[in-house]
């Protein structure tokens, strides 16, 4: 996507708002492409990767902030106990009708973690139970884009 985008004051504000998102969320690349073309403009997974090293290489100050995330990212496996735990009682609260904030607010969870526990970390404990509540999930997101 990025060989057709000929304006570069649009390409460094697509590569500052790439940066800036995954900065808060620490989604992984293909989880960032799939959310920033649902909400804002198609991109690909490894445009994703190429507005991020752009980023880096114009704000060196956020390397250490980028490294912390996919740490962050990749450090709770779903083979710890506790994070088992809680994944199941993430999806029991939204099986229950909370939104991911309110379970985050709740459960003084990070947003992005709760998020993660039912769209990544669920589907490898239990497929089905992940098809039954990825409807809603769906519905939601539909419900946000039309707010927007």
């Amino acid at each position: 996507m990025a060989k057709n985008l000929k304006d570069p004051e649009e390409r460094m504000r697509r590569v500052i708002l790439v940066g800036q998102i995954f900065g808060e969320t620490g989604m992984s690349t293909r989880q960032l492409a799939r959310h920033i073309s649902e909400t804002y403009f198609p991109i690909s997974n490894c445009t994703v990767s190429d507005y991020l090293t752009r980023y880096v290489k114009m704000r060196p100050y956020e390397v250490e902030n980028i490294r912390k995330k996919i740490y962050e990212n990749t450090s709770d496996s779903i083979d710890k106990p506790e994070i088992r735990k809680r994944v199941e009682m993430n999806a029991t609260l939204f099986e229950q009708g909370f939104t991911i904030e309110e379970i985050a607010e709740n459960t003084d969870t990070n947003m992005w973690s709760v998020y993660r526990d039912i769209t990544v970390r669920l589907p490898k404990m239990d497929e089905e139970r992940f098809k039954n509540i990825k409807t809603e999930l769906e519905n939601n997101s539909h419900r946000t884009k039309n707010q927007k």
